[in-house]
């Protein structure tokens, strides 16, 4: 299974409505008595990123077909580089 890329032929995302951020890998412990105790949730954490785009209609179909068979929905990870600094002169 190869890993997809995030289409190289879409704009980048627009400064005001780009953010992320990390999923917490805690899982939390109680006990009846004492403090919380904290362990590992996951060995990978993941992060949701949220991102505006201005695109044409050839451009919605790109990537309406890069998230629906490509990313199964949403199921499956991308690649994609962080705009912030990898696009920046």
């Amino acid at each position: 299974m190869t890993i997809p890329r995030f289409p190289a032929e879409l704009p980048a995302p627009r400064p005001q409505g780009y953010a992320h951020q990390r999923f917490d890998p805690r899982r939390r412990r109680t006990y009846d008595a004492g403090p919380p105790k904290f362990a590992r949730r996951y060995s990978a954490v993941g992060r949701t990123i949220t991102m505006t785009m201005l695109l044409w209609a050839w451009q919605r179909a790109v990537f309406d077909r890069f998230y629906i068979e490509d990313c199964a929905e949403g199921s499956r990870p991308f690649y994609m580089t962080d705009h912030r600094i990898d696009g920046l002169p």
